[in-house]
C-alpha cells in the first residue's frame, strides 16, 4: 500500500519511522548484536525522561519503564 493511501495516524507513524534526510542509516554491529534489554537500558540512560511508552490515559518515561 503506499504511503499516501494510510490513514493519517499510520501516515504520522510511516513518517517516524525514516531518517528525516531519506538516506539509509546502518547500524553499527556492535548495536546489532545487543540483547533487546541491553539496547532498552542504553535509552534509559540516554533519554530517562522521554516518554517511552503511552496511552490516552497514561505516559511512562524509560526510567519509569525501566
Amino acid at each position: 500500500m503506499a504511503k499516501n493511501m494510510l490513514p493519517a495516524q499510520q501516515r504520522d507513524i510511516w513518517e517516524r519511522c525514516f531518517h528525516p534526510t531519506g538516506t539509509f542509516v546502518e547500524f553499527e554491529r556492535a548495536a546489532i548484536e545487543q540483547s533487546i534489554q541491553e539496547r532498552f537500558e542504553q535509552q534509559v540512560l540516554a533519554f530517562p525522561d522521554n516518554p517511552a511508552v503511552w496511552t490516552d490515559n497514561e505516559e511512562l518515561t524509560y526510567s519509569q519503564l525501566n
